[in-house]
């Protein structure tokens, strides 16, 4: 074999998604045995990372909440109630008509959700439309009313009404809720849309949101960049989304000699699904720690990484960009942890030192084309 084939099947040993770390290392050894007379391939085997990119899941969170906009019956749960054609009634003879066919369809997809892991996630939507018992919240908020046996009892005794017309003063006291960002709640539609938006990021939900978690007035931000990110629209699991903005933010105030930082998006379409990609830049802000630190690979569960990478699992991919240090040398690398397609790059990827302007964060959502 020549030494060109010999190098282009260690890349291909050295970059395989179907080896473990274990294998990883054992090709490593037998290779450092073997191929002493080959430069490259000493090379190759020195700048090996046990590093592997994580795959995971979020076309079927996605699909999932998207049914909140599309399927009939669950459709109707954030949605008004249209009437049938030709008449003044509602197209839903009962609230038991009503709720049972979309707890059926959320009883088809409670599976695939929890087999990922986004047990909060499902909860949050159990507790709202599925609990009659209202000792479960929901939320960031905690709100204890939703579509439950209270519910149920109003719309018996009114007729012709539907869900959202009904006062949230006929709820028990003890589980009303007042006064929810700075807002007065009145009706059952006051709290429907409480969470509409922890299922969706909605108009400037997303924008607003990062005004307020990343408001400092020890830092500058770039406020052009930041006012790209009005209007950007995508279903998710909202709430776990900011934590993992709140930890991006602790870790850019806690290095207040590099005070300036960008918060910026784009947006690219695509066949199959559209991309948009929030990136959360701090200028000339380095890591500059050896990139096989347990707490930079994201598998030290203290770690930061660790911790954003669990928030943000089957909701969008994760990945880093700065300078790191591997074998004793300074390098600019991208590190992605979370990785939806299986068509990806490598799991550490070199970049060039100009397009590298500090520590980078990016999370890339997808809305993926309807079926």
């Amino acid at each position: 074999m020549s030494k060109k084939n010999i190098e282009l099947f260690v890349k291909y040993l050295l970059n395989s998604n179907n080896l473990d770390h274990e294998q990883r290392k054992a090709v490593s050894r037998l290779l450092t045995r073997d191929s002493g007379s080959v430069p490259s391939v000493q090379e190759s085997i020195k700048t090996l990372s046990d590093f592997k990119s994580e795959r995971h899941n979020t076309e079927t969170i996605f699909r999932f909440l998207h049914l909140f906009g599309e399927k009939d019956a669950l459709k109707y749960t954030t949605h008004t109630w249209e009437h049938s054609p030709g008449t003044e009634d509602f197209k839903f003879k009962d609230f038991e008509t009503f709720k049972k066919q979309y707890s059926d369809i959320l009883n088809e997809w409670k599976d695939k959700i929890l087999i990922l892991g986004n047990t909060e996630l499902w909860m949050l939507i159990q507790n709202f439309l599925l609990n009659d018992d209202t000792q479960f919240y929901w939320g960031e908020d905690k709100i204890r009313v939703g579509y439950n046996k209270y519910l149920a009892k109003w719309m018996d005794n009114n007729p012709g009404n539907q869900p959202f017309s009904m006062p949230l003063s006929e709820f028990p006291e003890s589980i009303r809720p007042n006064v929810i960002n700075k807002r007065s709640l009145n009706s059952f539609n006051d709290v429907v849309e409480i969470f509409k938006h922890s299922i969706e990021f909605r108009d400037n939900d997303l924008y607003n949101a990062i005004k307020r978690i990343f408001k400092n007035k020890s830092f500058r931000i770039n406020r052009e960049k930041l006012a790209a990110i009005q209007g950007v629209t995508f279903y998710t699991h909202t709430q776990k989304i900011k934590n993992a903005l709140e930890i991006i933010a602790g870790n850019i105030f806690n290095r207040a000699e590099f005070p300036d930082f960008e918060v910026s998006c784009t947006t690219k379409t695509g066949k199959e699904k559209n991309s948009i990609q929030l990136e959360i830049l701090q200028l000339e802000s380095y890591s500059n720690k050896d990139v096989n630190d347990p707490k930079v690979l994201g598998i030290d569960p203290n770690g930061d990484i660790a911790s954003i990478k669990n928030l943000l699992r089957n909701l969008c991919d994760f990945s880093v960009v700065s300078r790191f240090k591997q074998d004793d040398e300074f390098k600019y690398l991208r590190i992605n942890y979370l990785v939806s397609d299986s068509r990806f790059g490598s799991d550490i990827e070199v970049v060039n030192e100009y397009d590298c302007k500090g520590f980078k964060y990016i999370l890339t959502f997808y809305n993926y084309n309807i079926l």
